[in-house]
């Protein structure tokens, strides 16, 4: 039973592409307002320069963030979070990495509850 439990996790998370330093997918991109959660995945480069992760969502009046702080080369490279709105709209999603130079990069995906 667990491991067709554990299968079906690994077919429904999205597959992220190595090629950007910061990558963002949510499932589902589109939701109702009687369940209005989504599922957000993160992917970033293995990098000991990487400091913070911030997870953003905001649909111009609502919204809300998360802070994962990284301890450079030992840091996760996968992150994983429910994130739950607030009223109908379209909702920015946002992932933004910064390094220990301050410099950061951000990928973004568009949630829409209705």
């Amino acid at each position: 039973m667990l491991k067709k439990l554990a299968l079906i996790l690994l077919l429904t998370i999205p597959i992220l592409a190595e090629s950007k330093p910061v990558q963002i997918r949510a499932n589902p991109q589109m939701v109702s307002s009687a369940k209005p959660y989504t599922q957000v995945y993160i992917r970033i480069e293995k990098n000991p320069a990487n400091r913070k992760l911030y997870l953003t969502w905001f649909n111009g009046s609502t919204g809300g963030s998360s802070l994962y702080e990284l301890p450079g080369e030992e840091a996760q490279t996968q992150f994983f979070q429910i994130v739950r709105f607030r009223e109908l709209g379209e909702y920015e999603v946002r992932a933004t990495l910064v390094k220990n130079d301050e410099s950061s990069q951000a990928d973004s995906v568009t949630v829409i509850v209705r």
